[in-house]
């Protein structure tokens, strides 16, 4: 039985233009719907090649990139498959398709012989980081500054009246309190989110790859990793990519075997 048929996401019709320019659109639309044809016809390869060309014209497009990951798991390639809706995520944490996606495609991929111990950064970017969009982040953390700014502003003045009346200063509101205290761990999430999403990461897209010692295809092996294992990108050398796993192994792979996220 095909992926396709045990998964039940639709093809996404409607297309989520992201570039500018009526040509760009044009363009982007006409491999869209190319690719959206050959999808229908099974002809899954044909899809991938429009698909892939609506995505260099429109590298942010969410609905590029679901459908994209779509014809990919029909063609049997999960780690870009995943890749794919891993940076839909990252574009859009609340993509439900995205969401839906990641998820069948781990439950079919096979876990690493060694286990992952995760760091204390990598445990609260799976468990909240990873939920929240960037653009949120920025507007939560400006409307707490802004509400706690006005409430001390209010403070210091009622604190000048009370000087220059010279009776007893008031004390700090709860609310002035409050709204400090979340702008601080919004400010600190922000924070975290931003390196989050300024550390680039891939995903191993070859059924099993040898993590490297060092650049080379002769250099020792330090450990086996499966497709869809995620890593941290380094250095770049030639062909060869530097890469870690949180917590665990860092080495090289040849950049053939990892698809870049975002």
């Amino acid at each position: 039985m095909k992926l396709a048929r045990v998964y039940k996401t639709h093809f996404i019709v409607v297309l989520l233009l992201t570039v500018f320019g009526s040509g760009a659109q044009e363009r982007v639309q006409t491999h869209f719907e190319k690719g959206l044809t050959a999808y229908q016809a099974k002809n899954y390869t044909e899809a991938q090649t429009n698909l892939s060309a609506a995505l260099e014209e429109s590298p942010n497009n969410l609905a590029v990139l679901n459908n994209l990951a779509l014809t990919l798991l029909e063609l049997n390639q999960k780690g870009k498959a995943l890749a794919y809706w891993l940076k839909a995520l990252k574009l859009d944490p609340g993509f439900e398709e995205a969401q839906k996606g990641a998820a069948f495609v781990r439950s079919k991929l096979a876990s690493n012989a060694f286990s992952v111990k995760d760091t204390d950064f990598e445990s609260l970017r799976k468990s909240l980081l990873t939920g929240l969009s960037l653009n949120f982040m920025f507007g939560l953390t400006a409307i707490t500054f802004l509400v706690a700014g006005l409430q001390w502003i209010r403070h210091l003045s009622q604190v000048k009246k009370a000087t220059h009346e010279e009776a007893a200063a008031p004390p700090v509101s709860l609310v002035s309190i409050a709204f400090s205290t979340i702008f601080v761990l919004c400010a600190v999430t922000l924070t975290l989110k931003m390196w989050d999403h300024l550390t680039p990461r891939a995903i191993v897209i070859k059924e099993k790859v040898e993590l490297k010692i060092a650049p080379g295809a002769d250099q020792s092996k330090i450990v086996e990793l499966n497709e869809g294992t995620e890593v941290e990108i380094g250095l770049v050398k030639d062909v060869w990519v530097q890469v870690k796993i949180p917590g665990n192994y860092s080495g090289w792979l040849n950049k053939e075997e990892i698809q870049i996220i975002l």
